[in-house]
């Protein structure tokens, strides 16, 4: 089990970004290909050591591209198992407008595409839930088990990457030249695009540092540091232009500093019924890309988050430490409670008086969560390992949505939240409610992604 926790620990910090959501709002991962050999380094910048085992990624590489602005030059991205960062014009975005882009993914490719959808249904049987269609695109290292494996769509080693529409949002006003240097003419009807606007980004490697876009009707070129990448129109931030449905499927994961000191403490959580009463710690990580509050023994543990403090849906996570009976084991006994049952599976002890409703959480501006529904995603409920993982990519990395976004994750856990997964509806929530999900290790293992899922909304 120890090995199983750094292993999610260190995945979830690489910060996959797998939408499982119906193709209608599927927003797509941001692919490029390397146009030569380029050093991997854990940070943005020479001064930053490369990246353990995997100093540089080689020319005709495919990447993911998970932030191209804070780094300056550098952009952060996931290769094969590792993330790190790279100089940005060494890459070539695998755009609409750019042409055919050679490139190979071997090893468990980073990042691709999602092939398939979810159904809007009830999850059914032991063996699905509500996934109808696999996702094909293989994700950073593995969550809490299993293996990096998978092949991405679109791109195969010896084949060609398909490209797809990569939209940007300007981060200052700049200007619209029709050609990609200074001394070229402004575009007539347009000559400057304004912080903030929606661009598609049609190639970002033959003008320099000057980007090819297109804005509204127009086709130009613009500088392009000035341009955030996005994989949905109108950036992680709010939807899209022209009255499309609001709310971001896309986005990146933000990590606190680590202090060693009590400003690490974010929120403190008591369970009425049960043991547990302990601190949530932010979720800061070390350069290697472990949570530094992930470490635990036979005899303590932390609570920490693996969403950042303001996101809007709050992610906790807590070892279910059950041979000690410590840690979030107890959260077991609220569910056994729940269903009727007197006893726990695992330790035997009376799990009568831990029929709790409301959670003292005091978290993000919030102090008492009202408990709407939980299940377990164990061997036992959920035979399909790949699906597993799904549900937990979809539980602890989709802390960004909103809006409409939001309220299809809440769908898709709240699925779950019945007798067939060990589980029930106690309640209801919408995208308006302040939401939370606290995860855990199943009972019987912690191995091959097997989880306990407690969803809550704020009531005080």
């Amino acid at each position: 089990m120890n090995k199983t926790h750094r292993m999610l620990a260190a995945a979830l910090a690489l910060a996959v970004l797998l939408t499982l959501l119906p193709a209608a709002t599927l927003a797509e991962t941001v692919t490029g290909v390397t146009t030569t050999k380029c050093n991997f380094r854990t940070g943005p910048g020479q001064s930053y050591a490369q990246v353990a085992e995997c100093k540089s990624i080689p020319k005709g590489a495919s990447v993911t591209v998970l932030d191209n602005t804070t780094g300056g030059e550098y952009w952060k991205v996931a290769y094969k198992t590792y993330t790190g960062w790279i100089y940005g014009a060494y890459v070539k975005l695998n755009a609409s407008g750019s042409g055919s882009t050679s490139g190979s993914t071997s090893g468990g490719a980073s990042g691709g595409t999602t092939s398939g959808s979810l159904s809007g249904g009830t999850p059914s049987g032991t063996s699905g839930g509500p996934t109808s269609g696999s996702t094909s695109g293989g994700t950073t290292g593995s969550l809490g088990g299993g293996s990096s494996s998978g092949s991405t769509s679109g791109s195969t080693s010896g084949g060609t990457a398909s490209n797809t529409t990569v939209y940007g949002v300007t981060t200052a006003t700049c200007n619209f030249r029709i050609g990609s240097d200074t001394s070229s003419a402004k575009v007539s009807g347009c000559n400057t695009i304004p912080k903030g606007a929606s661009v598609v980004i049609l190639d970002n490697t033959s003008g320099g540092k000057y980007w090819k876009v297109n804005y509204k009707t127009y086709t130009g070129w613009i500088y392009g540091p000035y341009v955030k990448i996005s994989s949905a129109p109108g950036g992680t931030t709010g939807g899209t232009s022209g009255g499309a449905t609001s709310g971001t499927t896309g986005g990146t994961l933000s990590y606190a500093s680590y202090t060693g000191s009590s400003a690490d403490q974010w929120g403190y959580m008591q369970v009425d019924g049960t043991n547990i009463s302990q601190a949530i710690y932010c979720n800061a990580i070390d350069k290697k890309g472990n949570f530094y509050y992930n470490a635990y023994s036979s005899s303590y543990n932390y609570f920490y988050a693996l969403s950042y403090l303001t996101n809007p849906i709050a992610v906790i996570y807590g070892h279910n430490m059950r041979k000690s009976g410590t840690g979030m084991h107890q959260l077991h006994h609220v569910q056994n409670a729940w269903l009727g049952k007197a006893k726990c599976e695992y330790c035997g002890k009376d799990c009568s008086g831990a029929k709790t409703s409301v959670f003292n959480i005091n978290y993000n501006g919030s102090s008492r969560w009202q408990l709407v529904g939980f299940f377990e995603a164990s061997s036992s409920t959920v035979s399909s390992s790949t699906t597993r993982k799904n549900i937990q990519l979809m539980a602890a990395m989709q802390s960004y949505r909103t809006g409409a976004a939001l309220q299809e994750w809440i769908n898709y856990m709240m699925g779950y939240c019945n007798s067939s997964y060990k589980g029930a509806t106690l309640g209801s929530m919408t995208s308006n409610d302040k939401v939370m999900v606290i995860v855990t290790c199943a009972d019987s293992s912690g191995d091959s992604y097997q989880r306990m899922y407690m969803l809550l909304k704020a009531v005080g």
